[in-house]
């Protein structure tokens, strides 16, 4: 009996000792429990949360990627441009089936603003810039007093006068025609052309001055125009060119026209002149047979500032017992050798 109340003794404490240790265990996990709960709470409302998010994602993907309508991309396009703004639709159809329907409508629309386009460019450059032509008959070698042995090497561009001929001379210091040449170019009448010429000339001296001119006439014989450079003749030695500098039309007429008929007994003449040289400018009406119908000299001055030429407007009154053609003409003599050094002219037919 005494062995069996102490197994009791040592069992009792055995069943207590296991009973709290699961007492323990239990206490603290009951614990824990209200906070691992929320946790486990928490994370699949993350996880739903996420989940649903994709979801939009991907539910898009296929209304963005209608692939049936990719694969054909042109009428994809094409009723989607219509769809959306009908309007436009209707205006890109509108060039197609004009040019069936109403042809003349498009061309006239293009050539309208093709028109536009080119009519400021050619009219209003040349006529706004007030810059001068070049003179009808122009000497681009020799340039001026420049040291030339026989032959010249002349190098121009003209064209014929009335007569079909270009004429070409050489006038010494005391005003003697030293050499001169006429240049048939009937042929080109109403033209003009680059020309290479050779004028012979001899002189006495080891060298000289002398102006090299060329000019036209008209069917009368009366001269037309005229340009000139001085150079310096050389009986030996070797061609030293000088480059031919910028030249402008001296005498540019506004007023009268050319073959323009005029009555009254007064010529108005309206001109542009840039001097050549300090020496007053000639004008003067040349009737038939080179008789000086009327004559006066102008001093003008040079241009101010960035004009070109400097205008004046003057009246040349005449007399003619019947109708008569005559030639306006204007022109310098030179300062150093004698004779005109450049000259510009009208056609006009004077009435009484």
């Amino acid at each position: 009996m005494k062995i069996r109340s102490k197994q009791r003794k040592t069992w009792i404490p055995v069943w207590v000792g296991c009973l709290l240790a699961t007492l323990i265990t239990i206490l603290p996990a009951c614990a824990a429990d209200p906070i691992v709960v929320p946790t486990l709470m928490i994370i699949p409302t993350a996880t739903i949360t996420e989940t649903p998010i994709p979801q939009p994602t991907e539910i898009p993907v296929p209304e963005a990627t209608p692939t049936p309508t990719l694969t054909s991309s042109p009428e994809g396009i094409t009723p989607e441009a219509s769809a959306t703004p009908e309007p436009s639709a209707t205006i890109t159809p509108t060039p197609t089936p004009n040019n069936t329907t109403t042809p003349f409508d498009a061309p006239s629309g293009f050539a309208r603003t093709a028109t536009h386009t080119p009519r400021p460019t050619p009219s209003s450059p040349p006529t706004n810039t007030p810059t001068p032509p070049p003179p009808f008959l122009r000497i681009q070698r020799p340039g001026s007093l420049s040291r030339v042995v026989s032959p010249l090497l002349v190098e121009i561009y003209s064209g014929p006068g009335e007569d079909g001929l270009l004429h070409m001379e050489l006038i010494g210091e005391d005003g003697r025609k030293i050499s001169q040449q006429d240049l048939n170019l009937q042929e080109y009448m109403g033209k003009r052309l680059w020309t290479n010429q050779r004028l012979p000339f001899e002189i006495s001296a080891v060298a000289e001055t002398a102006r090299f001119q060329i000019f036209t006439k008209d069917r009368a014989g009366r001269m037309m125009t005229l340009s000139s450079v001085n150079v310096i003749l050389l009986q030996v030695g070797n061609n030293m060119f000088n480059p031919a500098t910028p030249m402008y039309e001296p005498f540019m007429i506004d007023t009268p026209d050319n073959k323009q008929e005029i009555s009254g007994g007064i010529v108005i003449l309206s001109a542009r002149v840039r001097p050549v040289n300090p020496s007053p400018v000639i004008i003067e009406l040349v009737g038939e047979n080179g008789i000086i119908l009327a004559s006066r000299k102008v001093t003008v001055t040079l241009p101010p500032g960035s004009q070109s030429h400097t205008p004046f407007v003057i009246d040349l009154p005449y007399s003619v017992p019947a109708k008569t053609t005559a030639r306006l003409i204007m022109r310098q003599e030179g300062d150093r050798i004698p004779g005109t050094v450049a000259l510009n002219s009208v056609g006009i037919t004077l009435l009484p």
